[in-house]
């Protein structure tokens, strides 16, 4: 067994066997199978292109009840592995000489297997593109529903990486606020003050607030910009001593603080290669 995945409504498990080339969903109550795919005694008669081995990453995604013919359907996903590696001296495991995300539909009724989507990739995601890993050799890749591939990039795993293998990859949404604080610069010129803030490994912060710091440590507002990227630059006609930069999200909390910065004058320095 190498993947599994549990529907809680029906306490039902959708189980990978992969040596067996075979899926099978169980009843968690009473441990009875309901169904097999694949293998020698398959429950259904598998459709053009449903045919699999060696899987991965086994998935239930709905069930429902088809509004004409009245019949249960269930749709499932894997990662059809056929592509297997041989191992040194062993047998020949490819079943086929290429790999691929399928996406599956199941009539409980006439128990007929027949394939949606073919990706040369598994998970959905919700803007209706299909993201894959690839299994053992540490390559994930994203696709658009028509099959057009918009991401590729290879991890180190197996042999490329020794002691680490990238064996499932999921996307979702980065947000991050770091523990360090931010890095600020401040620089007199003739003309004011001109400050460079960034928050390494931030995705919260939109808006900058620069302050001058006076030696009592009160605080005066010089002014704010909008988070444009990775450093974020300001500039105050004022002629400050001690800046501080204070980061706000887009509900306007205060996330950061940084500590106070000198300003210095800026002294530009070529750079020979």
């Amino acid at each position: 067994m190498n993947a599994f995945d549990v529907d809680p409504e029906t306490n039902t498990y959708l189980i990978s066997a992969r040596s067996m080339c075979t899926i099978f969903k169980v009843d968690g109550n009473t441990g009875d199978i309901i169904w097999q795919l694949g293998g020698p005694n398959s429950n259904f008669s598998l459709g053009e292109g449903v045919d699999f081995c060696w899987q991965h990453d086994t998935r239930m995604h709905k069930k429902y009840l088809h509004h004409e013919t009245k019949r249960s359907k269930e749709i499932i996903s894997l990662l059809d592995n056929s592509a297997h590696e041989n191992l040194a001296g062993g047998p020949d495991l490819q079943t086929r000489n290429y790999s691929a995300g399928k996406v599956v539909e199941l009539d409980t009724k006439t128990h007929k297997a027949t394939l949606i989507a073919s990706f040369r990739a598994p998970g959905d995601l919700s803007n209706g593109n299909a993201f894959i890993n690839w299994g053992y050799n540490g390559a994930i890749s994203e696709h658009k529903p028509d099959g057009t591939t918009i991401f590729f990039s290879k991890l180190d795993s197996g042999r490329l990486g020794p002691g680490s293998e990238n064996y499932r990859a999921f996307k979702f949404e980065w947000h991050a606020v770091p523990y360090e604080e931010p890095a600020l610069v401040a620089f007199k010129e003739s003309n004011g003050t001109s400050c460079f803030v960034s928050w390494n490994g931030d995705t919260e912060t939109k808006v900058w607030r620069f302050f001058e710091q006076t030696a009592s440590g009160q605080r005066i507002p010089l002014g704010h910009a909008t988070r444009g990227g990775f450093e974020t630059s300001f500039h105050t006609k004022r002629n400050a001593a001690l800046v501080v930069a204070e980061g706000f999200n887009s509900r306007g909390d205060k996330l950061v603080s940084s500590l106070a910065i000198k300003a210095v004058k800026y002294k530009a320095r070529l750079v020979y290669p």
